[in-house]
């Protein structure tokens, strides 16, 4: 076995370790439901996700194309319509920062090259060789749809969002985890694990921990 096909066998393993880790865990399944009053505590739910301006999370991320994967911690700051994203792969690799906001982004590698273009994915794709539609993630990890027209979805009876079909993708969100909000006795439901897939793609996030920070936006 040459030195890259051994490299490749053990990374393939390592993904299929991590994707087990990141299915597995103490998590009851959402339930779909329907009806009022399920409809309605979404609706009430929505102003104050999408009022969400300042957060950060740290976690997890694997991404798998047929028999490739990656895999890597990741960690997303939010502040406004501008973005920080770090990426950390095993050993260092895969190691990259991605910031950026309205008007272009820019990656930075571990090696110090830096990379500028005007959307996200096109850069992931061409300097990381892998999709993630961080557009769409922006609304998805809060726990909702992007303000693109969406297929389908479907409810929990508490009015969590547990499916959605947009923009080409299936977002099914596994789990929910209570967030404390900043300045607030009241807390937050957010996901804390979403898979996103478009065959051949298939995207696992966890969120280990969940940040809201000051300055959020009230509507």
């Amino acid at each position: 076995m040459t030195a890259f096909s051994l490299l490749r066998h053990t990374v393939s393993v390592l993904f299929i370790l991590f994707s087990v880790a990141l299915l597995t865990g103490c998590t009851t399944p959402l339930l779909p439901t329907s009806g009022p009053e399920a409809e309605s505590r979404w609706q009430a739910r929505q102003p104050t996700l999408d009022a969400l301006r300042h957060w950060e999370f740290n976690g997890r991320i694997a991404v798998q194309r047929e028999e490739e994967g990656w895999f890597a911690g990741l960690r997303w700051e939010q502040q406004g319509t501008a973005y920080h994203l770090q990426v950390s792969g095993p050993a260092g690799q895969g190691a990259a920062r991605l910031e950026g906001d309205d008007t272009g982004v820019t990656l930075t590698r571990n090696n110090g090259a830096v990379y500028r273009a005007l959307h996200p994915e096109e850069l992931l794709v061409a300097h990381l060789g892998w999709q993630v539609p961080v557009a769409g993630l922006h609304y998805w990890i809060r726990g909702l749809p992007s303000p693109l027209a969406w297929e389908s979805r479907e409810l929990d009876n508490a009015g969590h969002l547990i499916r959605l079909h947009q923009d080409g993708w299936d977002i099914h969100f596994e789990r929910y985890g209570t967030v404390d909000s900043f300045g607030s006795s009241n807390s937050l439901e957010l996901p804390g694990r979403l898979v996103l897939e478009r065959p051949p793609l298939s995207v696992r996030i966890i969120v280990d921990h969940w940040r809201l920070l000051s300055n959020q936006s009230h509507h």
